[in-house]
């Protein structure tokens, strides 16, 4: 059940993580996405010219800012690659990491159950896909270059979360995570995705 909501700063850590300018949810949202497209052009040899435009531009702007990525030579994109892959890992993923301890000590106070697959809930939020399957159950591969279809539902649990959790805020109330998350998959009609 929703509790009162009594702890000062659950919801600026909300706010941090899903609504400000600055988003951190949001922020590794992004480059999470932008390495993998990058990564289909690196890895699978698709064409840069079907890679995301809005990846490609954030990645030449945000890692290669001097230099076009198809006129890039190997060492700049090793070093660009390097560097987003920092940011993945560590800047934007310490960052979410930091801000749901913060909340998990929140809820603590209240009571509340504390996220404990911090990894599980901040990849439901930032990365959660489907792959597409045939009428076998076979993973449906991108021809002609072999990478599994992805159908991407991160977005929509962010927000959807984000909305759950912010009605609750009005009214001064908030409820576990997980709970939160329950509902939204309810809504969804989809399975449990992390504990």
């Amino acid at each position: 059940m929703a509790e009162k909501l009594k702890v000062r700063g659950i919801d600026e850590i909300l706010k941090e993580l899903f609504q400000t300018k600055d988003a951190a949810l949001v922020k590794y949202a992004k480059v999470r996405h932008v390495q993998y497209e990058m990564n289909l052009w690196r890895q699978y040899g698709l064409p840069l010219s079907e890679v995301e435009s809005g990846a490609k531009t954030y990645f030449q702007k945000r890692f290669l800012p001097k230099e076009r990525i198809s006129s890039a030579s190997e060492a700049q994109l090793a070093e660009a690659f390097k560097s987003l892959d920092h940011a993945v890992k560590d800047g934007c993923h310490g960052r979410c990491v930091r801000l749901v301890v913060e909340l998990n000590q929140a809820l603590s106070e209240l009571g509340l159950e504390l996220v404990r697959n911090v990894d599980g809930f901040l990849n439901w939020l930032t990365f959660d896909y489907e792959v597409r399957t045939d009428d076998y159950g076979n993973a449906v591969r991108e021809n002609p270059y072999g990478f599994e279809v992805r159908i991407f539902h991160d977005k929509e649990n962010r927000y959807q979360f984000w909305s759950e959790a912010f009605g609750l805020l009005k009214e001064g109330r908030i409820m576990s995570m997980q709970n939160i998350v329950q509902i939204v998959l309810y809504r969804q009609r989809k399975s449990v995705k992390f504990k």
